[in-house]
């Protein structure tokens, strides 16, 4: 039992090979439990292994971008992690992502656009706010594409 509690909550070290999806997971995996116990640094470390092993990952960059604000790194490191997350998403054309995918990918904007706006950087900031706006301006136009029009009941025999 303790060498499985020492294995259980060993840090992530950081990985050696990469294009490893499944490895890159596992990691992934323990980095999202590591951040419930509010280890953010060992949650970062286990996040940089899902990056590196699974580098296509656009979620894990996500993550890892979310995680260094609640480590209190410096704007740049956020910023970089979805910058890196934004570059992957635009490799996939629009209609490629599943509709519950295209919101997600819009709050990366709008994320991005937050950081840009604390070194005063608006144009940025703006141009990312506009994008994350056609995300959601999107998603709803294919929600709503897909819905009958609503059926007219007359109460006349």
């Amino acid at each position: 039992m303790p060498v499985f509690l020492a294995l259980s909550l060993a840090a992530c070290s950081t990985a050696r090979r990469t294009d490893d999806p499944a490895r890159g997971y596992r990691y992934h995996v323990r980095a999202i439990e590591r951040l419930k116990m509010l280890d953010y640094e060992s949650a970062l470390e286990c996040m940089d292994s899902a990056v590196t092993l699974d580098p296509d990952n656009i979620y894990g960059w996500i993550n890892k971008g979310l995680i260094e604000i609640r480590a209190d790194r410096p704007v740049e490191e956020p910023h970089a992690s979805f910058s890196e997350a934004i570059r992957r998403i635009e490799k996939i054309r629009f209609r490629d992502v599943r509709e519950g995918e295209r919101s997600y990918y819009g709050r990366v904007y709008l994320y991005r656009s937050r950081l840009n706006r604390m070194p005063g950087d608006s144009a940025a900031a703006v141009a990312d706010s506009i994008k994350a706006e056609k995300y959601r301006y999107e998603t709803r136009l294919g929600a709503g594409a897909n819905l009958r029009s609503p059926r007219r009941f007359s109460c006349s025999s």
